[in-house]
């Protein structure tokens, strides 16, 4: 960003005339929002970290982030959803009024926190040019865990119209369907568009549940376009001109959808890849985890579409919108949660690993309300949504495995495994490791953990001064040791009842 004069200051802004703002995101999926681009890069990037409340100017008491100390880690304090509860500044728990019931004021959600702050800035006639960096997309998971996959897609997109350049941009990361099939799909099942995908349809087949192919439309239920419009940070209609490259061949659009000119014809650049985040499937892959829950709830006796659909569904109409996360709010405590973890990797030694101990435990704390002393289950239908990422992954393993929660159930190989089963895994991996229950592994509480442990007062004897690859099995190491006689470390897990044995246990 190149900063331009005072305007109060008329020598300053004769020698500073303007300011040019070049805005280079990275295309990706993303955890709240449909995706992460050009509005989304400067709607949360420009809110400033450290900027306290008009009343104290001095104090660490910041307006947009959390924690409220010096160097704080995430910018909590602006809304990511529409429903935005209060929280305890001490706890950073739900607040209750006098009437016993949660304090959640209604906001204009993720979608008017970015557009407010990018419409602010072109109402200061701030010259802004948006290139998008599509040459590696990430997919699955945006912040760099091990589950984000970066696809080699080789674009760069570039626009003065952040509105059009992301409605462009979410038309061909989220279309794997060609414009003649998908007319012919939107038609024969009343789909709401024809930027579609094929998405997994899981379906009851006997006692299994069992993967056909079916289409969803996710940009459909995604209002940042005609807000933003609306909100005259630019249109949403664009034509698309450029060069391909590789191909040495104009770009071009029809119809909103990309291409490049072959001769006299438009040939349409699709992604093969399907993109969604596993964070939150229930929103990127609707049409799939909904025809789950009902598929799991005919089979098993369970309720989780209506359970879903009771938390999410605000407006009653069949479609859980990106708008609408639920009544509860979570997402402002999950946020303080993970705030307040985050703020000993840099304060703290070995406070990376007390941080990401922090986060996972008190996620799981809160997400049934026996696990905690407050009675909070504010994330609850959030990890069940995450369970179903879970079972997706599982159904696609190339072993077949049967489900001990029921035992005419199988999965793999295309069949996918009961949501209580699924949901049980997800806890293990949580806590054990995505190698549960054959191994533990690092990245888990048990492993954070043990390392802790370790390093702190055992002279990291099992964890330093050895290759990476001996790292990773170094939890299994101490548990064998363990096991064969040496002492155990000092510190203590405590597990979630149902989680202590391989029990069988249903959550409905």
């Amino acid at each position: 960003m190149i900063v331009g004069g005072d305007r109060e200051d008329p020598e300053d802004l004769r020698d500073y005339p303007g300011c040019v703002l070049v805005n280079v995101p990275r295309l990706k999926v993303h955890t709240q929002a449909l995706f992460t681009n050009a509005i989304k890069n400067l709607g949360i990037g420009l809110y400033p970290m450290e900027v306290a409340h008009e009343d104290n100017p001095k104090s660490t008491h910041w307006k947009y982030s959390f924690p409220f100390k010096p160097n704080p880690t995430l910018k909590s304090e602006i809304p990511h959803s529409v429903w935005f509860a209060e929280v305890d500044d001490e706890t950073g728990l739900p607040r209750r009024g006098q009437d016993g019931k949660f304090i959640v004021p209604k906001t204009a959600g993720l979608s008017g926190t970015m557009v407010d702050i990018v419409k602010a800035v072109q109402d200061q006639g701030v010259f802004s040019l948006h290139v998008v960096d599509a040459i590696e997309t990430v997919n699955v998971r945006h912040e760099g865990f091990p589950e984000s996959v970066k696809v080699p897609e080789g674009y760069v997109f570039a626009s003065l119209d952040p509105v059009a350049l992301d409605l462009l941009c979410a038309r061909y990361l989220f279309k794997t369907v060609p414009m003649a099939e998908a007319r012919m799909a939107q038609k024969e099942k009343n789909l709401p568009g024809d930027f579609m995908q094929k998405v997994p349809l899981p379906q009851a087949d006997g006692q299994n549940i069992v993967t056909r192919e079916g289409f969803d439309v996710p940009i459909s239920r995604y209002h940042l376009f005609k807000y933003a419009e609306e909100r005259g940070l630019g249109q949403q209609e664009y034509y698309v001109v450029g060069r391909d490259e590789v191909n040495k061949r104009p770009l071009a659009s029809l119809e909103g959808h990309l291409g490049r000119i072959e001769g006299r014809k438009f040939a349409e650049l699709i992604t093969s890849t399907l993109y969604y985040c596993s964070a939150k499937v229930l929103w990127d892959l609707q049409t799939t985890i909904l025809n789950y829950a009902r598929a799991n709830d005919r089979l098993t006796g369970s309720s989780y579409f209506k359970l879903f659909m009771d938390a999410f569904d605000e407006d009653g109409d069949g479609v859980i919108h990106y708008d609408e996360m639920g009544t509860k709010g979570f997402w402002h405590p999950f946020m303080r949660i993970m705030a307040n973890s985050w703020h000993p990797r840099g304060t703290e030694p070995y406070g990376y690993l007390k941080a990401a101990f922090q986060t996972g435990s008190r996620s799981l704390q809160f997400s049934n309300a026996k696990w905690n002393s407050h009675g909070h289950d504010f994330v609850k239908e959030l990890f069940l949504a995450r369970a179903c990422a879970v079972a997706f992954r599982m159904s696609q393993l190339e072993e077949e495995n049967k489900d001990p929660f029921f035992s005419a159930m199988t999965w793999g190989k295309g069949k996918w495994p009961s949501i209580q089963l699924a949901h049980y895994a997800l806890m293990g991996a949580l806590i054990y490791g995505l190698e549960f229950p054959r191994k533990v592994n690092l990245i888990s509480l048990y492993g954070q953990a043990f390392q802790y442990a370790d390093k702190k007062g055992n002279g990291a004897r099992y964890t330093g001064g050895i290759e990476l690859k001996n790292i990773l099995e170094a939890a299994n190491v101490y548990i064998k040791a363990v096991s064969e006689g040496s002492a155990p470390l000092d510190f203590v897990l405590y597990l979630p009842p149902g989680l202590r044995k391989h029990e069988r246990y249903s959550h409905t």
